[in-house]
This record gives structure tokens, C-alpha cells and sequence, in this order.
């Protein structure tokens, strides 16, 4: 790519990308965008604070622009900032946006941009919206109560249902089912925004799931000292659906320094092409990837947690219903092992305070 009449500033960041191998195509967007970015700041965009980044961002979203232009100017200016003028801590000032999406999607927590792997932003309750319990024929209170219990304990909805007639709430088996579906899945998206920030070592395998008469997989990820990090529900094993989840809980929790897998040939394959996407970026650190079976027990004992919750079940009659219902039981889990700031409350009401 030449162009006639550059500063020194723009004619570097053009070296940059001829010594990645960018494309001229790619090359022209990264260009137009630090154009656009310099013409908003009025002055040398490598003079930029973090409030100007922030202003910017600010700026494109009140103008209404779409999530894929705005995520490709935040890719552009994350490799002038990170690459042509070594500011990676600007880095930290650029979230990528993303279009607000139900919790069936499969692809909540994908990479809005597909090219680089983004640290999520923190205030997911714009995302998600309220939580609305308006209409429900019954207090918000038991509805959270019969959500929770059926989330953190071994019982079914038949059980629960006696349960809580036991203690005067007459409600039927299929309206519990309805809760759940419907509410576990909002309040563990709530979950994950709030929870602590996790170890850098992390450690990743699949259990068993039996939806409709037949064995999905749940990819599930723990740090080196067991905290939750993601999961995801598929009906697949492959490295399609290995690198989607990886995507995926990077965009939740950054880039691990290690990541320590069992001996599949897919995870494997999944964590290389996300390595081959960090050096696409420029971003210069790649994943460490280790293979030793021992150092996975704390996320098999893990494992066990889910199991022992999903066992009275006895399969999922919907794919849907298991990712809601799964969510929930991770939520749970998390609140469980201290993840989610408690400030002294117990356990219901820190998973009720997640739904106000």
C-alpha cells in the first residue's frame, strides 16, 4: 500500500502492516479509520487519552453505528495503539460492541468481530436488560425461592413441587419448568458480569449431558484454583465447536497465559487457530498449551457439582431448556464457591440480588 504525501505517523503504521503481511484491503480500513479517529480527536491520534477513546466510543454509539463498523474502527485503533505506538495499556479502554441477544442463541458470548479476542465489557445489565417479573401470578420472592432451589439441590420439578406445597404454594410441576427456562438464564448472564476476577492458568474439558435420549457435550472451563470460568452446551464435539468456546471465554475472562486440555485432538486444534488469531492481530502473546491429565482433577471434581444437580433430572427433553436450566446450575455453583461478592448475605440472597 502507497500513498502520496503521508505524515511519518501513518507512513509507520503502514510499515506495520506490510511486516504482518495485511492485505491492501485491510490495509485501506485500518488507514480510513485512524483517519476518521484523528478527524473526530482534531489533533495527532497517537496524543490520545483513554477519556478521548472513551468519548469516541461514546460518540458512535449515540450515532447509531452498527456493530460491525464500530467493532472495525476498534480493531484498527487497537493495532495502531497496540502496534505503531507500543501503548498496549490503551488496549484496555476499547470494548467492542455487541447487539443485544437472547440467551437461546448459541453464540451469546462469541467474538462480536470474528478477528480479535476482546475482554468483555462489565455492564451487562444494559445488555440484558431488567429482569421483569410483571404479570407472574405469584410474589417475585417464591418465584426466585423455587428458581434457586431447584438450581442448587438434587430434586426434581415433581419434588419441588411437593415441596413448596408443603409450605402452602400450590404450583404445578410445568409452571417451575417455565421459571427456570426463563429466569436462569438472565440471572447467570448477571453471574458472570459480577463475578471476581479469575487466574491466568486455566484448565478446560467436557462432561456428558443427555438431552432428548441423546449424549451432548458441556465444555467447561475452571481456573488453576477452580473458580468458573465459562461452559457451553453442543450437540457436537469438533474443533469448530472447541474454538467457539475458547472465543468465547476469552471474551469473558482475556487471554490466559496457559491452558491446560486433556489429550483431544479437537481441543487442541481449537486452541492452535486461536493462537493463529492472536499473531493475526498483532498482539504478540499466544496461549501456552499443556497436556498433563493429573493437573485436570480439580476441574473433574468440578464436573461433579453439575452432575450430581443434573442426575434427578434424567435428560432434557429440549436443547433450549438444558442451556437455560445448565446456566442456572453454574450460577449456582459459582455463588456456591464465593465467586460473586456476597457483602455477608447468604447464598439466596445473593443469587435474588442478581435478579433486582
Amino acid at each position: 500500500m502507497e500513498e502520496k504525501n503521508t505524515t511519518p505517523l501513518r507512513q509507520r503504521m503502514i510499515e506495520d502492516m506490510n511486516i504482518r503481511g495485511l492485505c491492501e484491503k485491510t490495509q485501506k480500513a485500518h488507514t480510513r479509520n485512524l483517519k476518521h479517529f484523528a478527524s473526530f480527536l482534531g489533533r495527532p491520534p497517537d496524543t490520545a487519552t483513554p477519556e478521548d477513546l472513551r468519548s469516541y466510543q461514546l460518540r458512535m454509539t449515540v450515532e447509531g453505528v452498527t456493530a460491525s463498523t464500530f467493532n472495525v474502527r476498534i480493531i484498527s485503533l487497537r493495532f495502531f495503539f497496540g502496534i505503531t505506538c507500543g501503548r498496549d495499556e490503551m488496549k484496555r479502554f476499547m470494548q467492542f460492541h455487541r447487539n443485544p441477544r437472547k440467551w437461546m442463541c448459541r453464540k451469546l458470548f462469541g467474538s462480536p468481530a470474528g478477528l480479535d479476542l476482546p475482554v468483555m465489557p462489565v455492564g451487562w445489565q444494559g445488555i440484558c436488560g431488567v429482569i421483569e417479573f410483571k404479570g407472574a401470578h405469584f410474589p417475585k420472592s417464591v418465584i426466585l425461592h423455587a428458581v434457586f432451589f431447584y438450581l442448587r439441590y438434587a430434586v426434581s420439578y415433581r419434588d419441588l413441587e411437593e415441596i413448596l406445597a408443603e409450605r402452602g404454594v400450590t404450583v404445578d410441576h410445568a409452571t417451575l419448568n417455565r421459571w427456570v427456562v426463563k429466569f436462569a438464564p438472565q440471572i447467570a448472564v448477571r453471574a458472570q458480569a459480577k463475578k471476581q476476577p479469575t487466574a491466568s492458568s486455566w484448565r478446560m474439558d467436557e462432561t456428558y449431558i443427555k438431552v432428548k435420549g441423546r449424549w451432548t457435550y458441556l465444555y467447561r472451563a475452571v481456573d488453576r484454583d477452580g473458580q468458573t470460568l465459562d461452559f457451553m452446551l453442543s450437540e457436537r464435539r469438533d474443533l469448530a465447536v472447541a474454538r467457539r468456546f475458547f472465543r468465547r471465554a476469552i471474551s469473558g475472562n482475556g487471554v490466559p497465559e496457559r491452558v491446560v486440555i486433556d489429550k483431544s485432538g479437537a481441543n487442541l486444534a481449537g486452541l492452535q487457530a486461536v493462537n493463529a488469531i492472536l499473531k493475526f492481530t498483532g498482539s504478540g502473546r499466544t496461549i501456552e498449551v499443556r497436556q498433563v491429565k493429573y493437573l485436570n482433577n480439580i476441574l473433574e471434581q468440578d464436573h461433579r457439582f453439575v452432575k450430581r444437580i443434573t442426575g434427578p433430572m434424567m435428560g432434557f427433553k429440549a436443547f433450549h431448556s438444558a442451556e437455560a436450566t445448565i446456566a442456572g446450575i453454574e450460577a449456582a455453583h459459582m455463588i456456591r464457591k464465593g465467586q460473586i461478592p456476597a457483602n455477608g448475605a447468604n447464598a439466596f440472597e445473593t443469587f435474588a440480588a442478581l435478579a433486582a
